[in-house]
């Protein structure tokens, strides 16, 4: 019996050393694993440091020679540019109390010079007044002086041109 004891002891003994073994194996692989992965991390941690180094030198780069070309390219080249752009003959206007009517706002820019057109912007699915709109000049001019006016008071409300 006692042999037999014996032998149940140094089984037990053996399938312990095994498990603390196995244990002992998995806490390696599972350390190994864990270096790796932060190996991994730490390239692309570097991978991504040197694009965003790359794009902001490109950026740089792209940055200085759009300034090198215009002025090679400001020569006689912008003047007819700017003689063929139509002058700016419409303004937008808003905070513009709900109650305003076209003849009202043709008084208030009188002024300036003459109205053309008014267009006044609505909400698509009820088709109310949103408070705003767009005015036509005559004159690009007219215009510019309408934009004078901006933060005027009209019906209690400071328009926004």
């Amino acid at each position: 019996e006692d042999a037999v004891k014996k032998e149940k002891k140094e089984k037990k003994k053996s399938k312990n050393e095994e498990v603390v073994d196995d244990e002992a194996a998995k806490k390696a692989a599972k350390k190994t694993k864990k270096e790796a992965k932060a190996q991994a991390e730490e390239v692309e941690k570097k991978d991504k440091k040197e694009k965003k180094k790359d794009k902001k030198d490109k950026k740089r780069v792209a940055e200085e020679e759009p300034d090198e070309k215009p002025v090679a390219k400001k020569g006689p080249a912008s003047t007819p540019q700017a003689a063929t752009e139509p002058p700016i003959d419409r303004v937008f206007v808003g905070n513009l109390p709900f109650s305003v009517t076209d003849d009202q706002i043709k008084e208030v820019f009188a002024s300036c010079g003459a109205v053309t057109s008014i267009d006044w912007l609505t909400f698509p699915d009820s088709g109310k007044f949103k408070g705003a709109g767009f005015l036509q000049f005559e004159t690009g001019e007219a215009a510019a002086a309408a934009t004078a006016l901006n933060g005027n008071d009209l019906d209690g409300r400071p328009m926004k041109l």
